[in-house]
């Protein structure tokens, strides 16, 4: 038995009948008392708030997710929404995560815009799987999220970046794709351009290392890749060239990047290039801002030209080819141009 301090909160971890059981306290007496009678467990654990649900669902199985770190600062932001976190988990109805819900679709975020359905609904996944882990727990008989409002989809992104755009990435950054890239900024960039040319998930391209890289592919472990499974990237001359001149920089990782760090540098520079959303008299959105990830829709778009549907779902990882229609965002004017 232990008694752990978390925040103003203190866990208990018992051991009955040979499995492994916690439980969240707000007091050291409440927790000590309880560690001294343990057949009050399940009547307490059944008490206790979302908040503190949400906690020990982090504590002993999100944690072990793939993006769990992701994971954990949703449930850390829901777990900030009083209205829902403080409610005891037996008395959790639809009509609480409504009023969340409502709440959030009219929070500005950091950067001054409105959160996204997108956003909602991995919070709402977050929270659908804590329930579903307090069932498995003994602590709910069902799931009370069920009747809970549907969530539209966020409609599918039109964006790739053109050739103009990925030399201006260049010259603002002082790389012109035939020398190392040495500063941070030129190797973000230089992802980006890797990304394009072979439709790798930026956390692929972060975690890419020496030892996976083949004459012609890419051996993508399956720990790395969104679907947990391996898969091979095929690699043009283009990208060859990156990679040669890449690769003597000797880093831990090919890239020598940060995930997080990346975003935040490619947001920088697109928005000091102009690369932002773009609206009409009406207020309608005419162009969406330039994301890294739509370098993956860039070399979507451009290899359909020469790959067969099925050959250019395996380079993307996808196991369903409507996916992969979602990242093929050819122009009017491009197609209008195949057609003569």
């Amino acid at each position: 038995m232990s008694i752990e301090k978390r925040g103003n909160l203190y866990r208990v971890t018992l051991i009955i009948r040979g499995k492994l059981y916690r439980g969240t306290f707000k007091t050291l007496k409440e927790a000590k008392a309880y560690s001294k009678d343990p057949s009050g467990y399940f009547e307490f654990e059944k008490n206790i708030s979302f908040k503190e649900l949400l906690e020990r669902y982090a504590d002993e199985e999100a944690k072990w997710h793939k993006g769990a770190k992701q994971d954990i600062l949703r449930i850390k932001k829901i777990q900030r929404d009083r209205r829902i976190s403080s409610v005891c988990i037996s008395i959790l109805c639809a009509k609480d995560f409504n009023d969340y819900f409502c709440r959030r679709l009219r929070v500005k975020t950091n950067r001054n815009t409105l959160v996204t359905e997108c956003t909602l609904k991995k919070e709402r996944a977050i929270m659908h799987s804590a329930l579903e882990f307090a069932i498995r727990k003994g602590l709910l008989e069902t799931n009370p999220m069920v009747g809970v409002m549907k969530l539209h989809d966020t409609p599918h992104r039109e964006r790739i970046a053109s050739a103009q755009e990925i030399a201006m990435l260049c010259q603002e950054v002082g790389w012109h794709g035939t020398e190392i890239p040495k500063t941070v900024t030129q190797r973000v960039v230089a992802a980006f351009v890797f990304s394009t040319l072979t439709g790798m998930r930026l956390g692929e391209i972060c975690e890419l290392e020496r030892s996976w890289i083949y004459p012609k592919s890419i051996s993508l472990p399956a720990g790395v890749t969104k679907t947990n499974r391996r898969r091979d990237v095929a690699l043009s001359n283009e990208a060859r060239k990156i990679l040669n001149i890449t690769l003597p920089l000797n880093l831990p990782k090919v890239f020598g990047l940060h995930r997080g760090s990346v975003t935040t540098i490619f947001r920088r520079l697109r928005d000091k290039l102009g690369f932002t959303i773009k609206k009409d008299s009406h207020g309608n959105v005419i162009q969406e801002a330039l994301r890294f990830h739509d370098g993956r829709a860039t070399f979507c778009t451009h290899a359909a030209q020469k790959l067969p549907p099925l050959a250019l779902a395996r380079q993307l990882g996808h196991t369903d080819i409507k996916m992969t229609m979602r990242y093929y965002r050819e122009s009017a004017d491009r197609i209008a141009d195949l057609l003569d």
